[in-house]
């Protein structure tokens, strides 16, 4: 019987759906919670802590590159076209048509999230902008076959060019919008391709290699060691300078516009919770309803990503308004709703799944 990956490699679809939870945590708080209540540091968990959801979202479309039936380098080009268009039709029914919606009957306004016209919020850069093009650069890598390792080092050589740009400042101008999409700079773009290629590349490395162990059991145990060692390194320098801009660039968006560095400290932190997910399955120490609901997350990680997101920006733009809650546990109460809430719809509507899996 053939043995799929997400079956071989059940530690993969724990961190797929912790993504999930952690990405619907995220969401909440940049739409719902208020900002003073997003300045505790609990509230930082979804970016500068272990749980930073965007970073492990693109490693583990890297590593689904590699996993994919569809791995031909013609599939995965054109699949990057398709999402890229996508990514905009979602823009239009996520925030464009709420946002025209709310603005109408008076529920919010478009400054009332940074916005100052409506191409704004249609040009807002998104994840998935950001796959589209990933997905058509490693296309073209694969047609001209390029090696893993070089892969790899070419996502490396991308990423040093952050560091050699320095800080492109933030303004409110769309008009450089295809230079923007590739190194930043508009206020709502928050995926530029240079800053963020680097993890699609590890997480195809990564996959491409324990494909092809019989026994990763090794391999996760000297993971848990460097990872656990360069987390340490950056603790301790933060110890010596707390206010360390470890990101790259000290502004709003360092994290989006991250340096290489920064990358290093989170490919190791994606490592490790890899490395800890396999061993905590193998002492049994995750109940069984849960590796469930996270099973069924990590299967279904896209229509979680687009589901969730419809319900939090419909409620944000024409429902409630936003930045709302200012009770800690209220936000993580509305977080869990919303992620209970895309669960019972994927689950209960299959149609959901037939048409994203036509795009994806």
């Amino acid at each position: 019987m053939h043995t799929t990956p997400k079956e071989r490699f059940e530690e993969l679809d724990i961190i797929r759906g912790l993504c999930v939870l952690i990405m619907v945590i995220e969401h909440v708080n940049l739409y719902l919670t208020s900002k003073p209540l997003l300045d505790k540091p609990f509230f930082h968990i979804t970016q500068a802590g272990i749980g930073s959801v965007a970073v492990l979202f693109m490693f583990i479309m890297g590593m689904n590159i590699t996993f994919s039936r569809k791995s031909q380098p013609y599939d995965i080009f054109v699949r990057g076209v398709k999402v890229f268009i996508f990514s905009y039709v979602l823009n239009f029914f996520r925030d464009l048509l709420p946002a025209f919606i709310g603005s109408k009957i008076g529920t919010t306004t478009l400054s009332s999230h940074g916005y100052h016209d409506y191409i704004g919020v249609l040009l807002n850069v998104d994840i998935l902008q950001f796959v589209g093009l990933a997905f058509m650069f490693i296309g073209v890598l694969r047609a001209l076959k390029t090696p893993p390792a070089l892969e790899l080092i070419i996502g490396f050589a991308i990423s040093c060019i952050t560091i050699i740009i320095g800080q492109v400042p933030t303004t409110q101008n769309i008009s450089f919008w295809i230079k923007d999409l590739m190194i930043g700079g508009w206020d709502h773009n928050f995926f530029p391709f240079i800053n963020w290629i680097v993890f699609v590349t590890c997480g195809a490395f990564f996959a491409r290699y324990i494909k092809q162990l019989q026994n990763r059991e090794e391999l996760y145990q000297r993971m848990l060691k460097w990872a656990v060692l360069i987390c340490t390194a950056w603790g301790i320098l933060l110890c010596f300078d707390p206010k360390l801009d470890f990101f790259g660039w000290i502004d709003e968006f360092d994290y989006y516009r991250q340096n290489t560095l920064a990358s290093v400290f989170f490919i190791s932190e994606i490592l490790l919770l890899i490395a800890a997910s396999y061993f905590l399955l193998k002492k049994e120490l995750l109940p069984d309803v849960i590796r469930r609901f996270l099973r069924f997350w990590s299967e279904n990680i896209t229509s979680f990503y687009i589901v969730s997101w419809l319900l939090i920006t419909w409620t944000a733009w024409a429902t409630l308004g936003f930045n709302f809650i200012t009770n800690p546990f209220f936000a993580i109460a509305v977080s869990l709703l919303f992620v209970a809430a895309s669960h019972c719809l994927i689950k209960r509507v299959p149609a959901i799944n037939k048409i994203i899996k036509k795009v994806f």
